[in-house]
């Protein structure tokens, strides 16, 4: 062989060699690289999906776990039920993630909510009895626990007297007793898309004013509600249903209500709002062996103690709303009617007509509204309709109200009830019929 040519060889070679030596390490290096990339991308396309499907769950929770505000206060956002003197709309059930995913943070599915209300009321121009004044606080805390997508339970307590159902409210200067505190409500919930299911003592699931229910009033029984859209116009309808055990009798009949109600409203402009309420409530009061005095107030009674009347209430509500002046200050207008088709006499009939401007949303918002009220004796059920003055029916009642909202969680109030008996009421014929006036500053802390 050419001693030139096998040189040239062992160069050839040994160049290949030290090549394959350098570039071997490379190699696998970019190998290396390229497999870690795959994995990295292979967990990113992972994650994305349980993101998405996250996202999903969340977003399809969030309709169908809400609650619906008490008196209907999410009937829509632009639409508003009557105003009622307590706000106890539950809380949202918080949303659950997908099955199999476990998210960095969970939600809770227990919620807490209350507040304290501080009142100072002045009482005058009864020609028949001193000028007082009483300082009286309220206190109630809530909490709702989600079992799952669809149940909810709940429970809440009060303070004030077990033994009245339509006021939560203690007047201070007992030699500074301990407050009395009890449970108002106990319940569970089940929602399946718009229709949700309660039983228990639960939050007043009916559209009102304090005409006919007071804003303290926790029904003791069952109750069903449903929405639906009418149309692609904005409208809606809903319908509920409630049965309430007002009084068990171990031997016989017991009494009960049950009654239904239907809302149809919506927006009608891009500045008017209205709706139309009908609600019918059939009492059947066989049993009374747990009423007393402040259950039966001015409602007529019979010799043997019963109630003279039967309660067959048809209840209308009408309300207006324009928004033309901005979203602080909407303007409202609410017109009832209730008939009691039961009642045995003619005083049978009460009315309530309100007229509101403003909002207390948002820190700074103020309210104002002027309502007149008329109840005659048996027009509606006075142990659960308002406490606000010291006739239960039979009067009529002019209402000022001023409200500012302080901050989001606290808002001040002053309400002034300017009212008196009626000359017609049955149940005291001749009686004084002097004006009466109830002046009652607010300041209402809630969380």
């Amino acid at each position: 062989m050419n001693p030139a040519r096998a040189k040239s060889r062992v160069r050839i070679g040994a160049m290949l060699l030290l090549g394959a030596s350098v570039l071997t390490p490379v190699r696998a290096a970019a190998q290396d690289a390229a497999g870690d990339v795959e994995a990295l991308q292979r967990k990113v396309a992972e994650q994305d999906a349980r993101i998405a499907e996250l996202e999903r769950t969340v977003r399809g929770l969030a309709a169908a776990n809400q609650a619906p505000a008490t008196r209907g206060e999410a009937f829509a956002a632009t639409y508003r039920a009557p105003v009622v003197a307590s706000p106890a709309s539950p809380a949202a059930a918080p949303p659950f993630p997908a099955q199999g995913v476990r998210p960095a943070t969970e939600p809770s599915r227990l919620s807490v909510s209350g507040d304290l209300r501080l009142r100072q009321e002045f009482n005058w121009s009864d020609k028949d009895a001193r000028d007082r004044s009483r300082t009286v606080m309220r206190a109630r805390l809530g909490a709702r626990y989600a079992l799952d997508r669809n149940v909810t339970v709940g429970a809440r307590l009060v303070t004030g007297d077990p033994d009245d159902p339509n006021t939560a409210d203690v007047t201070v200067g007992d030699f500074v007793d301990d407050l009395t505190v009890s449970l108002d409500r106990a319940y569970v919930e089940a929602r399946f898309g718009d229709l949700l299911l309660t039983g228990g003592k639960f939050a007043l699931p009916l559209r009102g004013t304090e005409l006919v229910w007071d804003g303290d009033f926790n029904p003791e029984g069952l109750g069903a509600s449903v929405s639906a859209p009418l149309g692609s116009r904005g409208l809606k309808a809903e319908a509920t249903a409630l049965y309430s055990i007002v009084s068990e009798a171990a031997g016989g009949h017991g009494s009960d209500m049950l009654g239904g109600q239907v809302t149809l409203g919506g927006r009608l402009s891009p500045f008017w709002s209205a709706s139309l309420t009908a609600g019918y409530y059939d009492y059947h009061l066989s049993a009374l062996a747990g009423a007393d005095a402040g259950d039966f107030r001015s409602n007529l009674r019979a010799r043997d103690g019963s109630y003279l009347s039967d309660f067959d209430l048809l209840d209308v509500i009408a309300i207006a709303r324009f928004d033309g002046f901005g979203v602080d200050w909407p303007v409202s207008a609410t017109a009832e009617t209730v008939h009691n088709f039961g009642a045995a006499t003619g005083a049978d009939t009460g009315y309530f007509a309100q007229l509101s401007a403003g909002s207390t949303a948002q820190a700074g918002g103020l309210r104002m509204s002027y309502g007149y009220m008329q109840a005659e004796a048996d027009a509606v059920f006075a142990a659960f309709s308002h406490d606000n003055i010291g006739l239960a029916t039979s009067y009529r009642l002019h209402q000022i109200a001023l409200d500012y909202a302080l901050r989001a969680n606290t808002q001040l109030n002053l309400i002034l009830y300017h009212y008196r008996p009626l000359a017609s009421d049955p149940a005291s014929p001749g009686a004084a019929r002097d004006w009466l006036d109830r002046l009652r500053l607010n300041a209402v802390f809630a969380f």
